[in-house]
């Protein structure tokens, strides 16, 4: 599953940048907030009966700290805060049941690669790497004591965290857009909304 995603981010950067229409929305002193939905857990995730996850929430800020024009782009710097749960409840159908949650919080600075090699002033190509912290917490509950001593029970710490994304944004108006990524941080998936100011464009 990790290979295909990788492959399928490298896929996707490389035919967004051999498309037309990717540039110079994000600058030096652009100031850009996105706000998402994420979908596919990158830490808990299951299939059938019994299993629930709720989609990951996800709050970005990125600066543009400097527009360099060697690699035809601007470098942003900033940080994620991301939240995602799953949930297992099981029972033997005799009245003995118990219920697994996981909670996962992602805290971390992020530097970005905004591509401006093509003008346009709708589109923003980019790419993320973040490293920091997750907050995990696991509760385990059950009617029946003897689950309770075979589980672990609650536990909870906190934990390195990396991850890398490619995106693709479109401004509406200069302010407002949506936006898309993949990759890996707290979901493989994401979809939302932008939000930008300021921005220079350097001579």
């Amino acid at each position: 599953m990790k290979k295909t995603l990788l492959r399928l981010s490298i896929f996707l950067f490389l035919f967004l940048i051999s498309i037309k229409g990717f540039s110079q929305v994000f600058m030096e002193g652009t100031n850009e907030i996105n706000a998402g939905i994420g979908f596919g857990s990158h830490y808990y995730g299951g299939y059938g009966t019994g299993f629930s996850s709720t989609p990951a929430l996800t709050l970005t800020f990125d600066h543009g700290f400097r527009q360099i024009e060697d690699i035809k782009g601007t470098i942003g710097l900033g940080g994620i805060i991301g939240f995602q749960g799953s949930t297992y409840n099981w029972n033997d159908g005799l009245g003995d049941s118990y219920k697994q949650h996981w909670q996962n919080i992602i805290i971390a600075p992020r530097v970005t690669y905004h591509a401006d090699f093509i003008t346009s002033e709708n589109w923003d190509l980019y790419a993320s790497l973040f490293m920091g912290l997750r907050i995990e917490n696991y509760t385990f509950t059950s009617n029946n004591p003897n689950y309770n001593a075979l589980y672990e029970g609650n536990y909870g710490g906190v934990n390195f965290a990396a991850g890398i994304t490619v995106g693709a944004a479109y401004y509406f108006t200069p302010l407002i857009g949506a936006f898309a990524e993949l990759g890996y941080d707290v979901a493989y998936f994401k979809v939302g909304v932008s939000f930008k100011t300021g921005g220079t464009e350097k001579e």
